[in-house]
C-alpha cells in the first residue's frame, strides 16, 4: 500500500527536584534515568538518549550553596525539537533560567511573592541536532541568597520529531519489502530503509541531487547504483539511516533548491524451517563395498532380541520411525565380514545458509563409518552405544546426503545369532536460509522515460507534518482524536500537496488554510484547499495551489523561524482569508514545533 507518512512518538519525561529532601516522582510518560557518575562543580547531570524512554522514575537532590541547578546531558540520535518545560509547584516567587549548550534560551516570569500570580511556569522549545547537548535548569531567584535552600520545582522535556514521507521499498518490481523515508532536520537529511516480515537489507546505494540530470545514469538514463554517492554493505539488518548535512555532504538547500533521491537496496528473503526425520529406512540405497555395482533398495533386518532394549530404541529412534535395516532380513554370509554403503539423501531449500543446525543419532551392529556430504565424521565398533554428531556445519542448501559404511563381523553362522543391521535418526536439522535475493527501489518515477531496459525509480522529496485534534484547555493533542498528514514539496513553483485525515466530522465543509498570525490569521493568510469529507469522515486529496508567497511569509508573527501553521477549519468559519468563527474543538492544529511548514515559492 502507498504510503505518504509514518508517525514518530513524541518523548516526555517529567522530574521533580525537591531540593531539600530526597523526592521520586513517576511521570506520565517517564524515563528510565541514571546518574553517569561525572560532576560539573557540585551537580551531577543526568544522562538522558532518546533510545532509552520508558517506565521509570528518578531520585535527585540538590541543596549545596542554595543554588536550584540542574543538568541534563541529552544524547539525540536523530535531530529534534526539544522542549524544556520549568515548573514551579512549592515557593512564590522563585523563577527559572533556561540554557542549552551554554546559551539562555529562556527565563520563566517572575512572579509575586505574596502567590497573587501564581507559581513560575514556563516553555522553552530549541532545535537541536545528533550528539549530546547539555541542558541546564537555575533556580535563579536564589542566585543572591546562597545560605538558603529553594523548595523544589518540576522540569519536562519533550522531544518532538518532524514527520517523515515515506514511499514503499519495491523488490523485483513489485514486491513491497518495506519502506524509505525521508525527513529533514536540524541542518540534516535523514534517508531510512525499513524492510518487513522476513526481508533483509545486504547492501544499500543513495544518491541525492538538485537536479534528476545530476544522478548517476547510462546514456540510455539507467540508473548505476555503484556511482551513487553514498553506499553500504549489510549484513542482513531490517533498518539502516543515513544522515547527510545539507551544507556539508550535500551542498544543497532543500528550500532553495528542488531535491531528487535515488534509493537502491539488495534485499534478501529468509525462510525458517525444519526438516522432516531423515532416518533409517527402506529409501535408503545400499552399495555392496566389494562392488558397487552390486546395489539395491534397503529392507528391513532381522531384529535381534537385544538391540532396541541395549541402544535405548524408544528414546533414540520410536518417535521418528527409524527402522533397522540392512542389504537383505537375514545376513547371507554370517561367517564373513560383510560390509555395505547405505546411502540416503534429502533437500534442504534455499539459495544458500544463514544457520542450519542438527543431530544424527546412530549406531550399527557391528560397526560403521558415518560421512555427511563426503565429510568423514566419526566411525564407531561398539554396537550397544548410540553415538550422537552434531553435523549442522557440514549441511547446504540444495542436495545432502549421507553415506554409512556398515560392517558386519564375521561370527556365528546362524543369521539369528549374528545378525546385522543399521539404524540413525537425524530428526531436527532446522535452518534459515536465503530463498530469494531481489533488487530494491524506493518506489517514485521510472529513469528511463524512454524505454524500460531499466526499472529504476528516483523520489522527488516532500515534508510531511502532522495535523491534531486537540484539547482547547490544555492544547495536547487529544487521545485517538481526528487527525491529518499533510506532505508537500518544500521548494516548488506551486505549493504542490497531499493531505489525508481521519476521525472528522462526516459530509462537512472544510478549509484548510494557512493562518498567519496574529489573529484572525490574515497576516496574509491562505485558503489552501476547500471541501467536503466524505461519508467516513475521512478527507484523501492531492491538490497544488500558486500561493504567490513564501511560508511562512514575512508579515507572519511566525516569520522567519517558527515555520507557518497550517490548520483545517470549518469552512463555516472562514472567509478567505480570515477566520470568522471559533469552534477548535472542530479542527486540526499543527501537532508541534517541528508540524510548522516551511515552504519556498520558487516563482515568487
Amino acid at each position: 500500500m502507498k504510503k505518504i507518512g509514518i508517525l514518530f512518538m513524541t518523548l516526555v519525561i517529567t522530574l521533580a527536584f525537591v531540593l531539600s529532601s530526597i523526592s521520586m516522582v513517576t511521570a506520565d510518560e517517564p524515563v528510565a534515568l541514571n546518574y553517569d557518575n561525572t560532576y560539573t562543580g557540585h551537580h551531577s547531570a543526568i544522562t538522558l538518549t532518546d533510545a532509552g524512554w520508558g517506565e521509570g522514575y528518578q531520585e535527585t537532590w540538590d541543596c549545596d550553596e542554595g543554588w536550584g541547578t540542574d543538568w541534563f546531558e541529552l544524547t539525540l540520535t536523530y535531530s529534534a525539537f526539544v522542549t524544556i518545560k520549568v515548573r514551579d509547584d512549592f515557593v512564590y516567587g522563585d523563577y527559572f533560567d533556561v540554557y542549552v549548550n551554554d546559551e539562555l534560551i529562556g527565563t520563566t516570569p517572575e512572579v509575586a511573592l505574596d502567590g497573587s500570580e501564581g507559581y513560575s511556569v514556563g516553555e522553552f522549545t530549541v532545535e537541536l541536532g545528533p550528539g549530546t547537548h547539555l541542558i541546564e535548569t537555575r533556580d535563579a531567584a536564589f542566585a543572591d541568597y546562597p545560605s538558603l535552600c529553594p523548595a523544589g520545582y518540576y522540569v519536562t522535556i519533550t522531544l518532538d520529531y518532524p514527520t517523515p514521507y515515506c514511499v514503499d521499498l519495491l523488490a523485483g518490481q513489485d514486491i513491497d519489502v518495506g519502506d524509505v523515508c525521508m525527513w529533514s532536520a536540524g541542518g540534516y537529511l535523514y534517508v531510512k530503509y525499513t524492510t518487513t516480515d522476513e526481508w533483509y537489507l545486504t547492501g544499500t546505494h543513495l544518491h541525492v541531487a538538485s537536479a534528476v540530470a545530476d544522478i548517476p545514469q547510462t546514456k540510455k538514463n539507467n540508473p548505476i547504483p555503484g556511482h551513487f554517492d553514498w553506499s553500504m554493505s549489510h549484513d542482513y539488518v531490517q533498518e539502516y539511516t543515513y544522515v547527510l548535512s545539507w551544507a556539508d555532504d550535500l551542498d544543497i538547500d532543500p528550500l532553495e533548491d528542488s531535491v531528487y533521491i535515488a534509493a537502491h537496496a539488495g534485499v534478501a528473503h529468509f525462510l525458517y524451517g525444519c526438516l522432516d526425520p531423515v532416518i533409517s529406512d527402506t529409501s535408503n540405497i545400499w552399495y555392496n563395498a566389494s562392488d558397487l555395482l552390486d546395489t539395491g533398495d534397503a529392507v528391513l533386518t532381522y531384529v535381534h532380541p537385544s538391540w532396541n532394549s541395549n541402544v535405548g530404541y524408544e528414546t533414540y529412534f520410536e518417535s521418528c520411525g527409524a527402522e533397522w535395516i540392512w542389504s537383505s532380513y537375514y545376513v547371507e554370509n554370517p561367517t564373513m565380514n560383510e560390509s555395505y554403503w547405505f546411502y540416503k539423501e534429502f533437500e534442504i531449500p534455499g539459495l544458500y545458509p544463514i544457520e542450519i543446525t542438527g543431530t544424527i543419532d546412530i549406531t550399527c551392529d557391528n560397526a560403521y563409518e558415518l560421512w555427511v556430504n563426503y565429510n568423514s565424521i566419526d566411525d564407531d565398533v561398539v554396537w550397544q552405544s548410540v553415538e550422537t554428531y552434531n553435523i549442522g556445519e557440514f549441511l547446504d542448501c540444495g542436495l545432502n546426503n549421507f553415506w554409512v559404511l556398515a560392517t558386519n563381523i564375521a561370527g556365528n553362522e546362524d543369521p539369528e545369532k549374528n545378525p546385522a543391521g543399521l539404524i540413525y535418526n537425524a530428526e531436527d536439522i532446522c535452518y534459515t536460509v536465503v530463498d530469494q535475493e531481489e533488487t530494491a527501489w524506493g518506489e517514485g518515477i521510472d529513469f528511463n522515460i524512454k524505454g524500460k531496459q531499466n526499472w529504476g525509480m528516483y523520489i522527488q522529496y516532500k515534508e510531511c507534518v502532522e495535523l491534531v485534534e486537540k484539547d482547547p484547555a490544555t492544547w495536547e493533542p487529544v487521545v485517538d482524536g481526528a487527525h491529518g498528514l499533510l506532505c508537500y514539496y518544500p521548494a516548488a513553483d506551486e505549493f504542490d500537496f497531499c493531505f489525508i485525515a481521519e476521525g472528522l466530522e462526516i459530509d462537512t465543509e472544510y478549509s484548510l488554510i494557512y493562518y498567519a498570525d496574529p489573529w484572525p490569521g490574515d497576516n496574509p493568510g491562505a485558503l489552501i484547499w476547500e471541501g467536503f469529507s466524505e461519508s467516513d469522515g475521512t478527507i484523501d486529496i492531492c491538490d497544488s495551489i500558486d500561493l504567490d508567497m513564501d511560508l511562512p511569509d514575512d508579515a507572519d508573527a511566525n516569520y522567519p523561524y517558527d515555520g507557518a501553521k497550517i490548520w483545517l477549519v470549518l469552512s463555516s468559519d472562514y472567509t478567505e482569508p480570515a477566520m470568522t468563527g471559533w469552534n477548535p474543538t472542530e479542527y486540526l492544529f499543527e501537532k508541534g514545533m517541528a508540524d510548522r511548514v516551511f515552504f519556498n515559492d520558487l516563482d515568487e
